[in-house]
C-alpha cells in the first residue's frame, strides 16, 4: 500500500455578521407574513436579507400578467439594497425577491420570477429614495434615484411616482 501525502490546509473565512442570525430567526417559519421586515437592518444586514428571499423564492407560482400594476412601498428604500427589498416585495409579497443587483433584476424581468413586463410600478414616497440614493460614501457608488428610474423604463417598467 502506498504512502498518503500529508498537507496542511489552513482556509481564512470571513465571519458572517451577527445580524445574520436575526435573519434566520425572521425566516424560520418560512416566509415573513408582514412587509418590511428587512427595513430595520442596515445596508449590510439588507444584502444578507436578500440570500433567504431567493432561497424562498416560490418558483412554482406563475407569473402576473404582463401589465400589470404592483404597489412599491418607498418609505425604507435608503440605499441600493432596499430597493432591491422593496421591489421584491412589491412583486411578490413579504420577503418576496425580484434580483439581487441590477443585473438580477433584468434576469428576473425576462420572467419566472413573478411578473412579465411590461408593468406598471406605482412608486409611493419616492421622495426618500430621491433624497437618499446615490450618495452614501462606499467603495463602489450606488445607483442614484434618476438612474434606477432609467434602468427600470428602459425595462418596459412604468414607474408612476406618488
Amino acid at each position: 500500500m502506498a504512502a498518503l501525502d500529508r498537507h496542511d490546509l489552513t482556509v481564512h473565512m470571513d465571519p458572517l455578521p451577527r445580524v445574520t442570525t436575526d435573519i434566520r430567526q425572521l425566516w424560520q417559519g418560512g416566509h415573513p407574513k408582514e412587509p418590511n421586515l428587512w427595513a430595520r437592518f442596515d445596508q449590510v444586514g439588507r444584502d444578507h436579507w436578500l440570500g433567504p428571499a431567493l432561497d424562498h423564492q416560490e418558483w412554482r407560482r406563475p407569473d402576473r400578467a404582463a401589465g400589470s400594476t404592483y404597489e412599491f412601498d418607498g418609505r425604507y428604500v435608503t440605499d441600493e439594497a432596499g430597493f432591491l427589498c422593496a421591489l421584491g416585495e412589491a412583486v411578490n409579497g413579504p420577503g418576496g425577491y425580484f434580483g439581487r443587483s441590477l443585473a438580477g433584476v433584468s434576469d428576473a424581468l425576462c420572467g419566472g420570477f413573478g411578473a412579465t413586463e411590461p408593468f406598471t410600478l406605482v412608486w409611493r414616497d419616492h421622495e426618500v429614495a430621491r433624497r437618499c440614493l446615490g450618495v452614501q460614501p462606499l467603495v463602489a457608488r450606488p445607483s442614484a434615484f434618476p438612474e434606477l428610474l432609467a434602468f427600470l423604463r428602459e425595462r418596459r417598467v412604468d414607474v408612476v411616482l406618488e
